[in-house]
């Protein structure tokens, strides 16, 4: 079996989003003649969630280093963080470039496979690469240059170079989306340019079916961290115009929030909402399957401008569990398209005025005639198994050796 060396800043016990997809990489690569060495930084940890270790081959070995700059004191991490380049993660470097290329030399391996964000990590593996003349898979979970957080970035445009020369020095670049690739190909021939999206692991789900509620309301579920990329602002506006349209509502609604307790931030401006919002904190993601799985409803938050987008992870989740999503995106786009593939969807769009107001409208009005949900291709929900895009991604890694 071929070794890989697989490098994340992000990796568990740290629990979060941020983790899942290395972490299902990791998990079926051995499926396809793939055995990983994972590389990992080793900081405090905000969220914990050990339970993932637990799904590993016995023979994946998981290597920790350091991250000295994550031990400072804050203030001074704050002072550095504003001359960091090209993130706050950069001196994780320190102590990851010299053991990632102690294990490529120990192990012969061809391949270093490295996600991102933070996108340090690309530039640790292509420096691990160079050094060992591996070759360098890059695994961009967000993009860079063409993410919607990019001018927040600092000095953007020592960022575009390096993201050229990441790029440019990569084997094989890996995707979530299609309009992520046609941005890449500006930077890389089209032809090293791949799209593997996120998915599912059917073992996560529990599978003793939905417990029984004695309320008559209509359980609306999110899990996650609200931010820019997925703010709940225009949906609380409509619910909460809703509402005040139609003050009976409330007895028919219930919105479970689940996740950081920023999130609750989110609520201030709308008052009237809260007697039918509850939040809930971080969860593990078995617990938030859990959560999920006993929703009436999915709710899902995007942002995008034409040529930015974002699935958010949990999309796929929702795929699974065949649950009616409401999902509110600023305009019409790739993640709305793949939602009408679905089927079982309610979308309002920010750019069209009432049209969220109206879902909600819908959305009820259904439930009150007992028809809420509609039928889901099996087939199409199937592609999206984790095991199905490991096994792409080791095709990639076959065409490289």
């Amino acid at each position: 079996m071929n070794r890989v060396l697989v490098v994340s800043y992000h990796f568990p016990p740290e629990g979060g989003v941020a983790v899942q997809r290395v972490q299902k990489f990791v998990k079926f690569l051995p499926n396809f003649g793939y055995l990983p060495v994972v590389l990992t930084a080793q900081h405090p940890l905000k969220k914990y969630d050990d339970s993932p270790l637990k799904s590993f081959f016995p023979e994946v070995e998981i290597h920790r280093t350091r991250d000295w700059m994550a031990y400072f004191p804050g203030e001074i991490r704050k002072l550095i963080k504003k001359i960091s380049f090209p993130d706050k993660h950069v001196f994780w470097k320190w102590t990851a470039i010299r053991r990632g290329i102690k294990l490529v030399k120990k192990y012969n391996i061809d391949i270093v496979f490295s996600s991102s964000p933070p996108h340090s990590v690309q530039l640790i593996a292509m420096e691990i690469a160079r050094k060992t003349g591996a070759k360098h898979v890059s695994d961009f979970r967000d993009e860079w240059s063409g993410d919607l957080n990019f001018g927040k970035l600092p000095a953007p445009v020592r960022q575009q170079r390096l993201e050229k020369e990441i790029c440019t020095q990569s084997a094989a670049i890996i995707t979530l989306l299609s309009s992520a690739q046609r941005n890449f190909t500006r930077l890389a021939p089209a032809s090293k340019v791949h799209v593997i999206p996120n998915g599912f692991d059917p073992d996560d789900f529990p599978q003793n079916g939905k417990l029984k509620s004695s309320s008559k309301k209509l359980k609306l579920v999110y899990c996650g961290r609200f931010s820019n990329k997925a703010s709940p602002t225009a949906f609380f506006a409509a619910l909460s115009a809703q509402l005040t349209e139609s003050p009976a509502l409330k007895d028919k609604l219930h919105v479970q929030i689940i996740g950081a307790t920023g999130n609750k931030s989110w609520l201030k401006k709308f008052a009237n909402l809260h007697s039918i919002v509850e939040f809930l904190p971080f969860q593990p993601h078995k617990k938030c399957l859990e959560l999920m799985r006993d929703a009436d409803i999915l709710l899902l938050f995007a942002s995008n401008d034409g040529k930015k987008e974002g699935i958010p992870a949990k999309t796929f989740e929702y795929f699974y569990l065949q649950k009616p999503v409401f999902l509110v995106v600023d305009t019409p786009g790739e993640l709305s398209v793949l939602l009408e593939m679905y089927r079982n969807v309610y979308i309002g769009f920010k750019s069209i005025e009432k049209t969220i107001q109206q879902q909600i409208e819908n959305l009820v009005s259904d439930f009150d005639n007992g028809t809420p949900a509609k039928a889901v291709d099996a087939a199409f929900i199937h592609q999206f198994d984790r095991k199905l895009q490991t096994q792409k991604l080791a095709r990639i890694f076959d065409s490289l050796i």
